[in-house]
C-alpha cells in the first residue's frame, strides 16, 4: 500500500498521514487537507477520486474515465494537475483523447489530440478462472508521457507526424502543446533524444523542459513562436 507523508520544506521533515489509509496508484495534493487520487480496482478498473484528510468517504468520479474494450487497459493513462488553471487532466495512453476536470472532478470537456486513433488498439485475452484479463500483444501507444504547466498540456507523441522524416522522429522527442482553456492544439517542438536511453519521465515548468533518460537528467529551455509558456 502506498503512503502519503506531509511536512514543511523549510524543515524537510515529514510525518505519515495515518488518517488516509486507502489504496491508490498516485495522489495529487490540492491543499494541506485534500487530495485527488488515481485509483484501480478489479470491478471499476481505473478511476479518479477526491478525499479530504480526516473524512471517511471518497468522492468517486467513476464516469469520468470511459472504457472501450474493458475497464482497465482501454482506460489506462496519465493523471496530472495544473496549478495555474486549477484543472485536473487525464491523458489516455492508447487513444487520441484527454479529459479536463475541475478540482471536484466535474467534467469540463473532453479534448482530442491531433492523432487520429480514437479507439484503443489493444488485444485482450478471455478471462481466466479468476476473472483476470491480460494483454496478448503489445499495445499501440498514442501518447507516451505528458506534463502540464501554466495552462498548457504537453504530450510526448508516440507516432510520427506526416511532415516528419523518419530520422527526425527517431532522433527527437516530439512534444505537442494544447491549451487547457479549450483543448485546442497550439504547436509542437522537438527535444534531442538521448542515444540508447529511454525517456522515463518529463516535466514542464514554464519554458523549462526537464527530462529523465534512464539515469540521466537533462534540462532544456524551450521557445515556441507565438506562445508564452510563462504566461501569468
Amino acid at each position: 500500500m502506498r503512503k502519503i507523508y506531509r511536512g514543511e520544506t523549510r524543515k524537510w521533515k515529514a510525518q505519515f498521514l495515518r488518517s488516509d489509509r486507502i489504496q491508490f496508484l498516485s495522489a495529487i495534493p490540492l491543499s494541506s487537507g485534500s487530495f485527488l487520487y488515481y485509483m484501480l480496482t478489479r470491478d471499476k478498473g481505473f478511476y479518479l477520486a477526491k478525499k479530504s484528510i480526516g473524512s471517511d468517504s471518497l468522492q468517486n468520479a467513476f464516469d469520468l474515465l470511459q472504457k472501450q474494450q474493458d475497464e482497465v487497459f482501454s482506460k489506462d493513462g496519465k493523471f496530472t494537475f495544473d496549478n495555474y488553471s486549477s484543472k485536473a487532466v487525464y491523458t489516455y495512453s492508447y487513444r487520441n483523447e484527454f479529459i479536463v476536470a475541475d478540482t471536484n472532478l466535474q467534467l469540463l470537456y473532453r479534448g482530442h489530440t491531433i492523432d487520429t486513433n480514437s479507439i484503443a488498439k489493444i488485444t485482450l485475452s478471455t478471462p481466466d478462472e479468476n476473472g483476470i484479463i491480460k494483454m496478448t500483444s503489445p499495445p499501440f501507444v498514442v501518447n507516451r508521457k505528458c506534463s502540464v504547466s501554466h495552462g498548457y498540456l504537453f504530450i510526448n507523441a508516440a507516432l510520427k507526424a506526416d511532415n516528419q522524416s523518419k530520422k527526425q522522429f527517431t532522433n527527437s522527442l516530439t512534444i505537442d502543446i494544447y491549451d487547457l482553456k479549450d483543448g485546442k492544439y497550439c504547436s509542437s517542438f522537438l527535444i534531442p533524444n538521448e542515444k540508447k536511453a529511454k525517456l522515463m519521465e518529463f516535466k514542464m515548468e514554464g519554458d523549462k523542459f526537464i527530462a529523465l533518460f534512464d539515469q540521466t537528467l537533462k534540462a532544456f529551455k524551450v521557445t515556441v513562436a507565438g506562445i508564452n509558456l510563462n504566461r501569468r
